[in-house]
């Protein structure tokens, strides 16, 4: 498990606009590479850099939400969530999820969040994350989408 709280990777110290390089590209790069290490020097500016809390911040200003608000909306227990926001734990998939789901973030900023945090991002051909999918685009809240898991006879979130 990969540790939030302190890891900061390569590049840290660049700035947004040292890291005008897209995902697509980057990975094109990757793919034509012959020898990772001068990749790596190549590029370090373009990896991101920033602290699970630092996202999380980031979230909270660009949506204009309240950790405390987020946190009641997610139904996540309040001390565990504050762990998980400050990058002391390592939650499962699932409370990212809520997370996601209380901070009423949109598809993408979800799937960047999941993507951030080394989880799996939501995939439209399973049926559990399809309705996921659907809560997060049609910005319903984290009850009714407990409900609409279970009215499929899919598992429950966490």
């Amino acid at each position: 498990m990969p540790d939030h709280k302190n890891s900061k990777k390569r590049g840290s110290d660049s700035s947004e606009s040292d890291r005008t390089i897209s995902t697509g590209m980057m990975l094109n790069k990757l793919k034509e590479t012959h020898e990772i290490g001068s990749f790596i020097e190549e590029n370090k500016d373009a990896f991101y850099g920033s602290t699970i809390r630092d996202h999380f911040d980031m979230l909270f200003k660009k949506y204009d939400i309240s950790k405390k608000e987020a946190i009641e909306r997610s139904n996540i227990e309040r001390g565990y969530a504050y762990q998980i926001l400050r990058g002391a734990k390592c939650a499962k998939r699932d409370k990212y999820i809520r997370l996601a789901v209380g901070m009423g973030l949109t598809l993408e900023d979800t799937q960047r969040m999941l993507t951030i945090t080394q989880h799996g991002i939501l995939y439209s051909k399973i049926l559990r994350d399809a309705i996921i999918i659907y809560c997060i685009s049609n910005h319903l809240d984290i009850m009714k989408l407990e409900w609409l898991l279970e009215e499929q006879h899919v598992n429950p979130l966490e």
